[in-house]
């Protein structure tokens, strides 16, 4: 009688998890449209430095961002690639929750 349980008991557990929290499909199709959408609205810094109508603090800090970006790569040897050359404003709003 134990032997048989045991499956049900399992398939029960599964059904449980696999209806909750991250992987409910309707949560996970949320969280790749939002992050679609932080990848579709960032911009190239270089436009933005570039932009007269852009906001003078902002391209103050983006410049610096950007020659500690060339520090990394000609004096610390780091790879460039596409990193750390895109920007997104977020208006002090957070784009994730760390939940502990």
């Amino acid at each position: 009688m134990r032997l048989r349980a045991a499956p049900l008991a399992l398939a029960l557990t599964a059904l449980v998890f696999l209806g909750s929290g991250c992987f409910e499909s309707r949560y996970l199709a949320g969280q790749a449209l939002g992050q679609w959408h932080l990848f579709r609205v960032r911009e190239r810094i270089a436009d933005i430095l570039d932009d007269p109508n852009a906001d003078a603090v902002l391209k103050q800090r983006l410049r610096l961002a950007m020659d500690a970006r060339k520090f990394g790569i000609e004096v610390l040897g780091l790879r460039g690639g596409d990193n750390f050359t895109r920007y997104l404003a977020t208006h002090g709003k957070p784009i994730a929750w760390n939940i502990t």
